[in-house]
């Protein structure tokens, strides 16, 4: 009797084709949404200070709850993305994201907006893992980074489209109308609800694992079926499926692979990555709306955050390159050093005359620099935060991966507002996010597992050797 191939080989073999650009598709519209989403909220936090009354401080806060929200939410798609599958929190991220962003359009106060933000926050974050494990599980060996790089170029396009309505509304930033503002951001999340209901199909792997064998072959056959690939077999040998019968044990059990002896370091460099990541670009898209209109002297603000999208755009597209030369690691390390590189030009250029051509295209290299390799960066953590654990826990690794990164950006406008009034100068902030950067760039040498060109695991941690093209 012949040997049935495992799951992750049958998609190697119906390989990639329009199945996945319409999942791609789908992907990219949750993170154009998302990244719409974060982008209005850090550019409007000054006219919103200004019509509630806020200090810079509470302004800061006003920012960090919806991250503290995105946290919350990360923390919860784990257990439900592995229990209940990463279609559904889709799903529900986008019914959230248009529910709570219309109600803090209209709110009076700032307790109420700042409850509506951390809704927002809560449901920006339960989608974000389920995107990524859904697309990981369902694309071949070496089409993960490649394709990770343009689904996800989608989030700077959702920034694009927050500067396009910021250049409408005024090219300053100093007089928003912030309420219409996130009422149009919604208009992405609506899209991809629409999307998700009628083309986003369930992971085959969550299927497998969880015990729902036929189910899983039907996706398979929609694959086939999508990628002309009717010669493969879609029958596979199951994983083993897992046992427990209560949402509290399966939880407890994919804590336990997360936080376990072989996948503990793994977790903890991931998480401190995911945070350094946060801190630097939403510390960034905090402090530039705030910087551009003194820093820049021959542009509006709002362009400057336009050209700084199109940078974002070149980061991903570095990705798809990068992604198939260099390993995980090595790529990882790659963008490190670009963003202490970059860090360092902006920050050099900001201390001395502005006066002179030297210092103003410093500043734009820096600037656009940071925006360009923190792009490319979180297609790197991301995806090979995603591809460390197994099926099993996938969700519940990412997400508390995700969470850990969101304690960055939470922290990242507090830090900016404390530095800059302990010292005078935003310089102290950027000198602070590259000596993190530093530190990132030591420990990924310390990761024990490299997940180029393997086949993503079932149950247990990676053990393969990568396979050869």
């Amino acid at each position: 009797m012949t040997k049935k191939a495992a799951l992750f080989e049958v998609i190697e073999e119906i390989g990639f084709g329009p199945f996945h650009v319409l999942t791609f598709i789908v992907c990219g519209c949750a993170w154009l949404a998302i990244g719409t989403e974060l982008t209005l909220i850090t550019s409007v936090a000054k006219a919103v200070g200004q019509e509630l009354h806020l200090d810079p401080l509470g302004r800061a806060l006003m920012v960090t709850i919806m991250f503290l929200g995105v946290l919350i939410g990360n923390l919860l798609s784990g257990s439900l993305g592995d229990n209940y599958g990463r279609r559904i929190v889709i799903i529900v991220s986008c019914v959230g994201i248009i529910v709570f962003t219309i109600i803090s359009s209209f709110a009076q106060s700032a307790i109420t907006l700042t409850a509506a933000r951390l809704f927002v926050g809560a449901a920006l974050g339960i989608g974000q893992p389920g995107i990524y494990s859904l697309a990981s599980e369902l694309t071949p060996i070496w089409w993960r980074f490649a394709s990770s790089s343009v689904w996800q170029s989608s989030y700077c396009c959702g920034a694009l489209y927050s500067a396009l309505l910021l250049l409408y509304d005024d090219p300053d930033l100093q007089h928003l109308h912030w309420r219409w503002l996130l009422r149009m951001g919604t208009i992405p999340a609506a899209a991809c609800l629409i999307m998700s209901m009628f083309f986003l199909y369930q992971s085959p792997s969550f299927l497998a694992t969880n015990g729902h064998y036929d189910e899983a072959v039907k996706v398979l056959d929609a694959m086939k079926w999508f990628n002309s690939a009717s010669s493969v077999s879609s029958e596979f040998t199951p994983p083993p499926p897992n046992v427990d019968s209560s949402l509290w044990e399966n939880s407890g059990k994919q804590a336990s692979i997360v936080l376990g002896h072989q996948m503990l370091w793994s977790t903890i460099v991931a998480v401190f990555s995911c945070f350094t990541a946060n801190f630097i670009y939403f510390g960034c898209m905090y402090a530039f709306p705030l910087l551009l209109p003194n820093v820049f002297r021959h542009t509006s603000a709002a362009f400057a955050l336009f050209v700084g999208g199109l940078w974002e755009l070149v980061g991903y597209m570095l990705g798809l390159i990068i992604g198939n030369w260099f390993t995980r690691k090595q790529a990882l390390k790659i963008y490190l050093g670009g963003t202490v590189l970059s860090i360092l030009i902006f920050n050099c250029a900001s201390l001395v005359d502005k006066g002179s051509v030297a210092p103003q295209i410093a500043l734009y290299v820096g600037c656009y620099g940071i925006r360009a390799v923190s792009a490319f960066g979180f297609v790197a953590i991301y995806q090979y935060v995603t591809e460390i654990y197994p099926t099993q826990a996938r969700n519940t690794g990412s997400a508390f991966s995700f969470a850990g990164g969101r304690l960055g950006a939470m922290l990242a406008p507090i830090m900016y507002e404390c530095l800059q009034n302990a010292f005078q100068s935003f310089a102290a902030f950027f000198f602070f996010a590259a000596a993190c950067a530093c530190l990132n760039f030591l420990l990924i040498d310390t990761l024990p597992f490299e997940t180029a060109g393997t086949l993503l695991a079932d149950s247990e941690p990676l053990h393969q050797d990568p396979v050869r093209a």
